[in-house]
């Protein structure tokens, strides 16, 4: 067992009532959620899979995938729902997925040639499982525990092997960079971006912090349309989260609703921005106005984070 599965049953141990996921609709406690990942496992268990593909919006099930994937050693590859069919169906083959896990709402998504009987999960209605059939030798070295699979915008999506001890490495490294204890995260990035799952997920799960996962769209996030700013401004006070990990654009809604009077949630305590170049004058005028905004760098290869700058 994991260090980080190793920290969840020892928070069970200490409050086995305390909150840890927490959707739009509902909440999971520890003991909650580790009785989900147990039952996910045993399903994983029994149909000796190797390797798992997740294609679902953020929410708490993603997270009981995931942690249930780390628990029986199962490779996992997370599918951003952004992908087409045929970007999915590469995937599928190139990393010898043999079981697919999907959400209910996105069999638009799943190539239409696959088809399979479904494994049935009784804890997690809102996803559906269809065994594969696998590759002979598949094409992901030994050792990998998770692929992140990046858009393919130069020809078909390229995939970065990763074990989930690289993973776990990068996000304590972070939580002793933030030192932050006990946070409240809410997911702005889809939980398929490795970034969001290591320094969102991981990171916030070490230090006993619970995380916020609902769908997107309730963020005022559409597809290609970009993003709705009063949406998204107000679920930052709905949630009330401690820290969030923003793009340099979504940095840019809020220093527009800042300059036009916007008050920030006081709850804020971390902001990390990087995916791309961020304007060093942007940074300046929303830490001037009270946000606590912090740079980072980071590439998949590396586990996601390099450098993040802090407090300190």
């Amino acid at each position: 067992m994991n260090r980080l599965l190793q920290q969840l049953e020892q928070r069970a141990c200490r409050s086995p009532d305390s909150v840890v996921l927490e959707a739009a609709s509902h909440s999971l406690n520890i003991s909650e959620l580790l009785a989900q990942v147990k039952e996910v496992a045993f399903t994983l268990t029994a149909g000796d899979y190797k390797a798992v593909a997740l294609l679902a919006d953020n929410c708490p099930e993603w997270v009981v995938v995931d942690l249930a994937s780390q628990l029986e050693g199962v490779c996992l590859v997370p599918l951003p729902t952004f992908f087409s069919p045929r970007q999915i169906a590469h995937i599928l083959a190139r990393a010898g997925i043999d079981l697919l896990i999907y959400q209910q709402g996105l069999e638009s998504r799943v190539p239409e040639d696959v088809t399979a009987s479904a494994v049935e999960f009784t804890l997690l209605s809102s996803l559906q499982a269809l065994p594969l059939a696998a590759p002979v030798e598949a094409l992901v070295p030994q050792g990998t525990s998770k692929v992140t699979f990046t858009s393919g915008s130069t020809g078909d999506p390229k995939g970065v092997c990763l074990s989930f001890e690289q993973c776990l490495n990068v996000a304590r490294s972070l939580a002793q960079a933030t030192g932050l204890r006990r946070p409240r995260h809410l997911c702005v990035l889809p939980l398929p971006v490795l970034l969001e799952n290591i320094a969102g997920v991981y990171a916030p799960l070490l230090v006993d912090g619970r995380v916020i996962t609902i769908p997107l769209q309730e963020l005022g996030f559409a597809g290609s349309s970009g993003v709705d700013p009063a949406m998204f401004l107000q679920a930052l006070h709905v949630h009330q989260p401690d820290t969030l990990i923003l793009v340099p654009e979504l940095l840019a809604v809020l220093d527009r609703a800042l300059a036009m009077g916007w008050t920030a949630p006081t709850s804020l305590k971390f902001i990390a921005v990087g995916g791309s170049r961020v304007a060093a004058s942007l940074l300046a005028r929303v830490r001037e106005r009270g946000l606590p905004v912090y740079e980072g760098y980071g590439l998949s290869e590396c586990a996601s984070v390099v450098s993040v700058n802090s407090p300190r």
